[in-house]
């Protein structure tokens, strides 16, 4: 059984380096016919392998999205589709995991000839149906929904998973803020899948046990706690997780009109069936709203990093997406949509998230060291690890955050101190190289600066962007108040860069072109 598991973590491994050893080859992709043979190789083990092997993936594809070499290029091109085109299970699987699950058979709820398998993931597969009985929700997003709900002294949590079939029984107060929910996604765990986390699950324990071999555990990199891996595993496949993680999401984000999280109506284990809401891909709308959709975005990520301390996981780019709101006041506006809530993070409080934000931003390693038993695991000496801290800041500095850069350095911390990413750095570096591409696209983040001052400078005026943007739509208010203070906080502190405190109109727009 040993054997079996160690032979298994080798193949994941190897299933790494031969993709990694590809993508950094001096041979192009596309004038090699043996390495093309040799992805369609490693495409089909990872599809037969199994749940962690596709989440690994997905992971090391949206990790890829930063590079712009053509070997990058083409790995992203042939592994795209598998997002949301992993291999399907039959329908009569789905049909025998909802009557288990509802004790009720699917064509009791939905018209049967309405219902197509429109993708398959990692973990399950995702119909689009047609319901029977039309139903009617809270819409959490809609702009007036906090000043009714103030009117009528109303706490959000009475009313936010409400469900009416008749309009007639809906509060007559209530009716502005209601949307009509017809279509739905029915999301069904592939079989087996528990089994086969479970095997996974005895593999990642040996893998614990080879880490406390430091040689091993360097030459291999296992640099992370496997306990925080594990544990998001276990989330994933229990999809009830999804649903307390949306109504959490829908609290935090109710009244942000540019922001929307599918309300999960019902949940079981295996099943989650949820309002259906299409949308657009970042690449599909004009540079123009991708410049908005991104700005929203970065403000989005930071509201649940910084304010909420609540944070969606995976983020990767086929788990949002785009849909144009429009109303009276406001046209052809980019809204975002978010999906597969499964995997959600916390660290123990928001203001540690904000002290370490902080930090980098600034690139204080005296103040880092502060904090580094919180984001470090393992013995060490805090001035033996100053000098590889600042190497890494000092390119933090002159590149703005570069991901790639900033995970090696960690790496070679890790390796020489024989020590292990803490679960908050781990997932936060995990969803900095999620958004890593999107942002990056829209210079956000990773722009190169001729002296290290600028750093600052860069840092102010992206923030200056993303509360121009709060302000211009009167959304992120919380975020504007912290990001507002911060600024002047920091612009006081950094007095040798000739920069200094300054005040924030309230009026002050984006300047973009009409």
């Amino acid at each position: 059984m040993v054997l079996s598991k160690t032979y298994h973590l080798y193949k994941l491994f190897n299933l790494y380096k031969n993709l990694n050893d590809i993508q950094n080859s001096d041979t192009l992709i596309i004038n090699c016919k043996s390495t093309q043979t040799k992805l369609k190789t490693i495409r089909n083990e990872i599809l037969e392998g199994g749940c962690l092997e596709i989440k690994f993936a997905q992971w090391f594809i949206s990790k890829l999205k930063s590079n712009t070499d053509e070997n990058s290029i083409s790995i992203i091109n042939y592994f795209n589709d598998i997002f949301e085109q992993c291999p399907r299970h039959l329908l009569k699987d789905t049909f025998l995991t909802f009557k288990n699950d509802f004790n009720l058979n699917m064509q009791d709820i939905i018209k049967l000839d309405s219902l197509k398998c429109i993708a398959s993931g990692s973990v399950g597969q995702v119909y689009k149906a047609l319901l029977i009985t039309p139903l009617y929700i809270i819409d959490s997003s809609h702009k007036k929904i906090i000043q009714i709900l103030k009117d009528n002294n109303i706490e959000i949590e009475y009313i936010i998973n409400e469900i009416w079939v008749n309009k007639k029984d809906i509060p007559f107060f209530l009716l502005d803020i209601i949307k009509k929910v017809e279509w739905v996604a029915i999301k069904v765990k592939h079989p087996n899948v528990n089994e086969d986390v479970n095997y996974k699950i005895e593999c990642f324990n040996l893998l614990k046990y080879i880490q406390t071999y430091q040689k091993i555990k360097n030459i291999f990199g296992l640099h992370v706690d496997f306990n925080d891996f594990i544990e998001n595993i276990i989330q994933q496949i229990d999809f009830t997780n999804e649903y307390k993680n949306c109504n959490k999401f829908r609290k935090n984000y109710a009244g942000n009109y540019l922001n929307e999280f599918p309300r999960v109506l019902w949940s079981s284990y295996n099943i989650t069936i949820s309002e259906y809401i299409t949308s657009k891909n970042l690449e599909d709308i004009s540079e123009f709203l991708q410049l908005k959709s991104t700005l929203n975005f970065a403000c989005s990520i930071s509201k649940m990093i910084l304010i909420d301390n609540f944070c969606h996981g995976d983020v990767h780019d086929k788990n949002w997406g785009i849909v144009i709101y429009n109303d009276d006041e406001i046209q052809n506006e980019p809204k975002l949509i978010y999906y597969d809530y499964g995997i959600c993070f916390q660290s123990v409080n928001k203001d540690f998230n904000c002290k370490l934000w902080e930090d980098f931003e600034t690139t204080n390693v005296d103040k880092i060291l502060e904090n580094v038993n919180e984001m470090i695991i393992g013995d060490f000496n805090n001035e033996d690890i100053k000098i590889e801290l600042n190497e890494m800041i000092d390119h933090f500095k002159n590149n703005s955050l570069d991901i790639v850069n900033l995970m090696f350095g960690l790496n070679k911390i890790l390796e020489k101190h024989n020590c292990k990413l803490s679960s908050i750095l781990l997932n936060l570096v995990l969803i900095l190289a999620l958004i890593d591409s999107t942002l990056k696209k829209q210079n956000l983040i990773g722009i190169k600066t001729e002296i290290s001052e600028n750093h600052y400078i860069n840092l102010r005026s992206k923030s200056l962007d993303m509360i121009s943007y709060c302000n211009s739509k009167n959304i992120y208010s919380k975020l504007v108040i912290y990001m507002n203070e911060k600024q002047k906080r920091l612009s006081k502190n950094e007095k040798s860069n000739d920069i200094f405190a300054f005040g924030i109109s309230n009026d002050l727009d984006l300047d973009l072109p009409e």
